[in-house]
């Protein structure tokens, strides 16, 4: 089964739907009643599961107690070029930045001179 791609219009929905409390399965029926798209719960399950990972490698950083408008831009880059030097296992155990530098034949660190920002 193909996986289906979530535009950034219906993250932005199911976001609205997760911060409202709704749990993945109103979500799906909601989106559905609306004819927005038929998305399988396990789906939106999925998405949410993403995004609190994703949070919790930043957390390593940037703790919630944290004043983010204090946070240089060397201390975000330092952040950026840390988690992306991570192997992933998504990517086949490459990082992020293996992973771009296969799939494009670019050097990402060599072109900017700062780490990729995922």
């Amino acid at each position: 089964m193909d996986q289906i791609k979530l535009t950034p219009d219906i993250t932005l929905l199911i976001d609205g739907y997760i911060e409202e409390t709704w749990s993945p399965e109103q979500i799906a029926g909601r989106l559905k009643i609306d004819n927005v798209i038929f998305l399988h719960h396990e789906t939106i399950y999925n998405y949410v599961l993403k995004n609190k990972e994703s949070g919790r490698m930043l957390r390593q950083y940037f703790p919630k107690s944290m004043e983010l408008n204090n946070v240089s831009e060397k201390e975000v880059n330092y952040a950026i070029d840390k988690l992306n030097s991570r192997p992933r296992k998504i990517l086949g155990y490459l990082t992020p930045y293996e992973a771009f530098e296969k799939f494009t034949e670019l050097n990402i660190k060599k072109l900017t001179g700062h780490a990729l920002m995922t």
